[in-house]
């Protein structure tokens, strides 16, 4: 297998797992649940405030620290970064608990530019970066497409969202 045709697909197999999030398409309703119990005003305010405040400043590190450090380690904490945000939402959390998450969200969330920048980085033949580019937005969509799906099954087979289900998975 050539080299940019291994990258590509070790990637897009990262970028789906990485988009399937079957929770996503439920996560306002999740907040204002009876497992979370917060306010519809607070979600925007309080909860969903730390994750856009965190993703603006983390983006601006990540941007300057992913070329340096030559992108692996970026990734790897991005996948750390987006397990520990749901570990923080799991288990009736508290409010700061899920500030917390927030704060993970964002760099999940800011830590995608180091994704692709990886796979530019490491194929070098620039005529298969259109062909790559394809692979690793396919594989995104596709991994939203099939949470979204999954999602979607699950609540209306149940009458109404099963978050907790929705979250662990």
């Amino acid at each position: 297998m050539d080299n940019w045709k291994k990258i590509s697909f070790l990637v897009g197999v990262f970028a789906f797992v990485r988009e399937f999030r079957p929770i996503e398409p439920f996560y306002a309703a999740y907040m204002t649940s009876p497992y979370i119990n917060c306010t519809v005003e607070q979600v925007p305010k309080e909860l969903y405030a730390v994750g856009s405040y965190s993703m603006f400043v983390l983006i601006i590190i990540i941007f300057l620290v992913t070329d340096y450090v030559r992108y692996k380690p970026v990734l790897i904490v991005d996948g750390i970064g987006g397990v520990l945000h749901y570990v923080a939402i799991t288990n009736r959390p508290s409010k700061l608990r899920i500030q917390f998450g927030q704060a993970f969200y964002g760099f999940f969330f800011s830590a995608e530019v180091a994704l692709f920048g990886y796979l530019y980085a490491m194929v070098e033949e620039k005529e298969f970066y259109q062909k790559i580019t394809g692979h690793a937005r396919a594989a995104t969509l596709t991994g939203k497409f099939f949470s979204s799906c999954l999602s979607q099954i699950l609540a209306t087979t149940y009458g109404t969202p099963p978050y907790n289900a929705l979250v662990y998975m």
